[in-house]
């Protein structure tokens, strides 16, 4: 493959990254935060700034919306290095997409979260499956699908 168009690649970042971290971001309020969008993005906040986070105006809530799209765009430009690194995905682009949801949730739970001030929950059997089925589908397959989009030609479809 050639090398990475940065043209392509920053179009792909902001499509994957407003498409993917929406898609997150409501799964994220409608499904763990029962509807409490403020209290979703106070959590997320509360990575960097810690419990004052949740006593916190709407500042904490737009530092979490920042926070979370700055992650996603991240995990968007990490793909696509992946993608040109590795012809299998591809070929495989939505299984790929499958398996770098659960990438994500290894990085965010074993790397990255623990190294803030988020008061973390016991991870059980039901809660990492249903946070890993999260991101498969609102991170990891977006992510892997917007990529394909942008940088896929026709002799490797």
């Amino acid at each position: 493959m050639e090398p990475i168009s940065w043209p392509n690649a920053l179009k792909s970042i902001l499509l994957a990254t407003l498409i993917a971290g929406t898609l997150d971001a409501v799964a994220a309020v409608a499904i763990l935060g029962k509807f409490n969008y403020i209290r979703v993005f106070q959590f997320i906040a509360s990575g960097a700034f810690g419990p004052a986070a949740f006593t916190g105006g709407s500042e904490m809530v737009w530092a979490g919306v920042g926070f979370h799209y700055f992650i996603t765009a991240c995990f968007s430009g990490f793909y696509i290095l992946l993608y040109q690194s590795f012809p299998v995905l591809r070929r495989l682009h939505l299984a790929g997409g499958a398996l770098y949801g659960v990438f994500v949730w290894l990085i965010m739970n074993l790397l990255l979260l623990p190294r803030t001030h988020v008061a973390q929950a016991p991870v059980t059997a039901k809660s990492a499956f249903l946070n890993i089925g999260i991101l498969i589908l609102m991170i990891g397959v977006p992510i892997a699908y917007i990529t394909h989009l942008f940088f896929s030609t026709e002799e490797n479809e």
